[in-house]
Parts: structure tokens; C-alpha cells; sequence
């Protein structure tokens, strides 16, 4: 166990950072001291608990974004895997890539977001011969193909949005990016994209952390009474078209409130929060926006750079089914397992590089990987790439407001608190 009398604790590591640029540095010495204090003990799991926050969460670092990279690498180079409340953290790239493939073992974490509603999450809340079957009735709804129709769509919403701004010399990109998000997730669901607000606000409310679970319930049945209402109308595009449009649904009425409720929860704040790491990164480095702005056809490139290096979800949650060997330590059966795709995929390099060429580009598991894989990935990087483009077009030059110091929040996902942009009118 870490010894509080011994080494800075995550609340010491937290106070720095708030400090000011100094206590950044400081909070950086504090949580080396943090990893140096780990046990080593062969088969005995170096255990984190009461610092963990500074090793593997955003919080304890919030004030110096770009910074938590840095400890990812710092808690990999340290151990295979970390103990922290109970949960084993695997932080390997070997280790993680092999929990990815072996889903029997490594099993989807049940999501119980709609405990007490009889609705399941699908379909990452099922295993087995019953996840198949979900993933090979939705995969074409979201595949390549499936998603082309909409970019149109897409990039109406994206060029709408950011015309709106431009005149003004600054924006909070939040105010971009929120609706942008809904905007096509709605769109690709075969949903009203003018709901967004609706839809924003609902999911806002459902994963709110520091609400008690009953101060939820209201929101979690708007949120299924608005998929239930949208559904009876029969919509012919989109997701929705593609399971009720030729009148043999494969799911029935319970599958479909998992699928679509699950679809709203976890499809937006990924988008968002991957814009706004997009348009820091790119504030911050005038000759990467030339260079984009120059060659747009690197910006797919960058926006799997962006996924890679500033990855919005950096772990995932499975169950062990049986005990496993990782490294020189065993995970017991039933554990919570969280894989750690950050420090996966900031191994090699934790910088933002773009190729010469441009279709090559560097392998990331920002989407997870194996029958778990995100199965909206092709919808989100066309997402990504469509509203950096529309935004380079109007406002290729632009800067952070100044004295902003960018800060990290944890949700659902990993997002900047805010992100207030200028540039000449």
C-alpha cells in the first residue's frame, strides 16, 4: 500500500497544479515521488489506492492539459498492471492488445444505466453467441458505406456553425462542438437533428456524477419516452430505417430502447471532446494549421493523431471470467478490469505527428479493438475530419483567449472545461 506519511498524496498533486505554472512543475516532481513509492514485488500488484488520481485519472492534473501523456508512460514503464479500489489497471500494449482479442476471458463490463427500466445496454451489456448476433445485424448500419450519405448533412450543420462565429473574432468551441455532435449522431440514427438541444440536455442529466441516482430516474424515462415517441413514427432513414424499414425488425420493442438510449448516452461526448482537443492542438501550433490548411488532405490524418495521442476514453472496462495471468501477476476471476488504451497508445510517441504522406497513418486503439470495437467509429472520424475542414476553411488562423490555462474534466469521457478561441474579425 502507498503510505500517505511517505510521499504527496493526490489532493497535494491537485493543489499544485492550481498553484500556477510553478506548481505544475511541482505537482510533476509530486507524482514521480508517487510512482518511485510503488511496490515491486513479483505477483504482488502494485497497488495505488488513495494516489491513483495522479497515475491513471486527469484529475490531479487538470490545470496543465497535455501533461497527463506524460504519467501514462510513467505508469506503464511502472508496472503491467496497477491496483487502485479494487480494479486491476492493465497498461501494456502487449497485455491490453491481447485482453482486446480475448473476449471470453476479457468480458464487456455490464453497463446499468437503465437498472429498474428492464431495458438492456446493447449491445455491450450481452457476451458471447447473443453480442454476435447484435454486432451482425448493426455493423452494416454503421460501416463505411452506411455513413457516406449523411456527410452532406454533416458538413450543412458544421458550415452553419461555424459561419455563425466567424464574424464575431472569438467563440467558446464547446458551443460549436455540442451541437455539431448531436447534430450527427441524430442525423445517422435516422432522429430530428433540430432535437439536439432536447437530447443534450437529457443525456447531460443521465450522466451526471454528482447527482444521487434518484435525482436521474425523471431524466432516464424522458430520455426513453423520446426514443419510444421517435420510433413509433417509423423513421425510413438512417440506423432507425435500416432495422424497422422493411417491417421485419430483428429486434423487439425492449432490444430496440437498449440499442437506440445506448446509442444517445456514449455517441456524442467522444465527438465533442475530441473536437475541442483538436482545436487546442491546433491554436496552439501555427505551422500545423498551415500545414492543414495548405493540404487538407493530411486532416484525416490528424484526426487519428488527435484520437491517438488525446484519447477522449483512455480506459475501458471488462470483467475477468476466470483468473488470469498478466505479466508476473494474477487477476482474479471477477475482477474489474480497466485496459488502458492511452498508455497504449502514446507508447511509442506522445506527440502529435503528421506523415509526409497522407495516407499513411500511425495504429491507435482510441476505438478499442476486437468484437468490443467501437461501433461507431467510421461515423465519428468522418465527424472529426468534416468539421475541421468546414472550420479551417473559415478560420485558418486563431489562438487561445488570452491567459487561458486549459483544464481537463472527467465524465464519461475526458473533455477540456472550456476552450475560448480568438482571431482577427
Amino acid at each position: 500500500m502507498v503510505s500517505p506519511f511517505s510521499m504527496p498524496s493526490a489532493a497535494d498533486v491537485a493543489a499544485a497544479y492550481q498553484a500556477g505554472p510553478g506548481g505544475a512543475v511541482l505537482a510533476g516532481r509530486f507524482l514521480d515521488a508517487v510512482l518511485a513509492h510503488l511496490p515491486t514485488g513479483d505477483h504482488v500488484v502494485p497497488s495505488i489506492d488513495g494516489d491513483e488520481e495522479g497515475i491513471i485519472s486527469s484529475a490531479a492534473y487538470t490545470a496543465a492539459a497535455g501533461q497527463r501523456q506524460r504519467h501514462w508512460r510513467m505508469a506503464s514503464e511502472r508496472s503491467p498492471v496497477l491496483l487502485s479500489r479494487g480494479r486491476y489497471f492493465i497498461t501494456r500494449r502487449a497485455d491490453v492488445l491481447a485482453a482486446l482479442r480475448n473476449s471470453k476471458v476479457f468480458e464487456s463490463a455490464r453497463r446499468l444505466t437503465f437498472t429498474g427500466f428492464g431495458v438492456e445496454q446493447i449491445p455491450t451489456n450481452y457476451v458471447g453467441a447473443r453480442h454476435a448476433r447484435y454486432r451482425r445485424i448493426l455493423d452494416p448500419a454503421f460501416g463505411p458505406r452506411a455513413v457516406a450519405p449523411i456527410e452532406r448533412k454533416l458538413r450543412e450543420h458544421a458550415a452553419a456553425l461555424v459561419d455563425a462565429v466567424t464574424a464575431r473574432g472569438q467563440c467558446e468551441a464547446g458551443d460549436l462542438a455540442d451541437p455539431f455532435a448531436a447534430q450527427g449522431l441524430l442525423s445517422m440514427l435516422g432522429f430530428p437533428p433540430a432535437d439536439w438541444k432536447l437530447v443534450l440536455g437529457l443525456v447531460g442529466q443521465v450522466l451526471d456524477n454528482e447527482s444521487p441516482d434518484h435525482y436521474k430516474l425523471p431524466a432516464k424515462q424522458r430520455l426513453l419516452d423520446y426514443v419510444s415517441a421517435i420510433l413509433a413514427r417509423r423513421p425510413r432513414r438512417g440506423v432507425s430505417g435500416h432495422l424497422l424499414g422493411d417491417g421485419k425488425c430483428p429486434f423487439d420493442g425492449k432490444e430496440l430502447l437498449g440499442f437506440f438510449s445506448f446509442a444517445l448516452i456514449v455517441g456524442i461526448g467522444s465527438v465533442e471532446a475530441t473536437i475541442g482537443f483538436a482545436l487546442l492542438e491546433l491554436a496552439r501550433d501555427p505551422q500545423l494549421r498551415a500545414r492543414l490548411c495548405d493540404d487538407p488532405a493530411l486532416i484525416p490524418a490528424f484526426v487519428d493523431e488527435i484520437l491517438r495521442v488525446e484519447s477522449p476514453i483512455p480506459t475501458i472496462q471488462r470483467v475477468t471470467s476466470e483468473d488470469v495471468t498478466v505479466g508476473s501477476f494474477t487477476v482474479p476471476a471477477s475482477s474489474r478490469v480497466l485496459l488502458f488504451l492511452a498508455a497504449v497508445n502514446t507508447e511509442d510517441s506522445a506527440k502529435v505527428e503528421l506523415p509526409e504522406d497522407a495516407r499513411i497513418r500511425k495504429r491507435h486503439w482510441a476505438f478499442g479493438g476486437g468484437p468490443y470495437r467501437c461501433l461507431g467509429s467510421h461515423l465519428a472520424r468522418m465527424e472529426l475530419r468534416v468539421f475541421l475542414e468546414e472550420w479551417l476553411k473559415k478560420i485558418p488562423d486563431f489562438e487561445l483567449a488570452p491567459g487561458f490555462t486549459p483544464r481537463i474534466v472527467e465524465a464519461e469521457v475526458d473533455r477540456l472545461a472550456s476552450l475560448p478561441l480568438r482571431w482577427d474579425k
